[in-house]
């Protein structure tokens, strides 16, 4: 399962999703702004960029990286 992390207002995050949803890959979208627990927990990891992609709870990269989303 892919997680995307996102925050509001981010072009990079709405052009991930865009590109998940032309290559039908089914994702959970959780918004980071919205949740203080989650975000403090990707900062724990070094993870200040949105979006940041995760597979099967394991990190993949952050940014709008679309050659890597079409390697899922």
């Amino acid at each position: 399962m892919i997680t995307l992390y996102t925050k509001d207002n981010c072009i990079q995050c709405k052009a991930s999703e865009r590109l998940l949803k032309q290559l039908g890959i089914k994702y959970l979208e959780i918004n980071t702004e919205h949740n203080e627990k989650v975000r403090e927990r990707l900062k724990s990891m070094g993870i200040r960029q949105m979006p940041a992609l995760f597979r099967d709870g394991k990190f993949l990269f952050s940014g709008f990286q679309p050659s890597e989303v079409k390697k899922l």
